[in-house]
């Protein structure tokens, strides 16, 4: 069977790669996942509601999918585990440099072609939309899926992302202004090596961008992937629902059935120390995001 194409959402948390999804899955031929890389532990370990309202367990579009196979308890621990070593953001330096076992690639290699396959068969579709987020992923679908893979590299304005993080209550856990600021360093660094090492794959979708003209941004995205994504322009211009789909992780988006696409902009109401955060991670950006371009092939 060949493999369905590869519409991946990469960057840091709370960057809209989650309405960004279901935007772009509200399309024929395309279909939502969510974060992908979670699906053993929270389908298989938790058993946590899908988008669609029932049980992990009891979802008819993840049985058809999952309980096909015959993975133990003790299997599943393996998928997992595989997963983690290859694109945690702890071993990403490791894989791109590769030094990751043969054995262990191998491993994620067949995970990862089951889930894809799998997924375009139930679903009936050619385009699998997974924006699970991590840079070490992205690369790591890019170079086993070459011919399938691309890339959706999404950035959110500092003041919004130190907004984000800062509130509490939320799925991830709030972070300090500290490790916010070290946070977006390394996966705007790490995004950034995967968009150099594949500048062809791999398309930087800024938030405000997007925001300020949908139609422009749909309309690169479209010859980009080679997808058709008129309905979710026609949407957006009437300001119509977009249906969640079948989504296990994700934010807190994914426990609505259908969604209003509601964006949130600026300025936001930041403290003193909220504001140093922010203008400190537009420094960092804009040294990064120099030598991104500096280094850049042209095409």
């Amino acid at each position: 069977m060949e493999s369905p194409n590869i519409l991946y959402i990469m960057g840091a948390g709370r960057s809209g790669t989650t309405i960004m999804e279901i935007l772009l899955a509200n399309n024929p031929g395309i279909t939502g996942v969510g974060e992908l890389t979670h699906v053993f532990r929270d389908h298989y370990k938790k058993n946590i509601k899908c988008s669609c309202g029932k049980s992990a367990a009891s979802c008819s579009f993840w049985e058809g999918i999952l309980h096909t196979s015959t993975w133990n308890d003790d299997e599943i621990d393996i998928l997992i585990q595989t997963l983690q070593k290859v694109e945690s953001h702890a071993t990403f330096m490791r894989l791109f440099f590769r030094f990751c076992q043969k054995t262990i690639l191998q491993r994620y290699f067949h995970i990862n072609k089951h889930l894809f396959n799998k997924i375009s068969l139930i679903s009936k579709t050619k385009t699998i939309i997974d924006s699970s987020k991590y840079a070490g992923r992205g690369l790591a679908l890019l170079r086993l899926f070459p011919n399938y893979t691309k890339i959706i590299w999404m950035t959110r304005p500092p003041e919004q992302l130190v907004k984000s993080f800062h509130k509490k209550g939320l799925e991830q856990p709030s972070k300090t202004l500290i490790n916010i600021i070290i946070y977006d360093f390394y996966v705007t660094f790490c995004c950034s090596l995967v968009a150099l090492k594949h500048p062809a794959s791999v398309y930087k979708l800024e938030y405000e961008d997007f925001i300020k003209n949908f139609e422009k941004t749909l309309s690169e995205v479209e010859k980009w992937a080679d997808i058709d994504l008129s309905l979710t322009k026609s949407l957006l211009t009437n300001n119509s629902n977009f249906k969640v789909g079948h989504i296990i992780t994700g934010n807190r988006l994914r426990k609505k059935k259908v969604v209003k696409f509601n964006p949130d902009t600026g300025p936001k109401d930041l403290n003193a120390p909220e504001r140093l955060a922010s203008l400190t991670i537009k420094f960092n950006r804009t040294i990064i995001y120099f030598f991104y371009k500096l280094l850049k092939p042209n095409y």
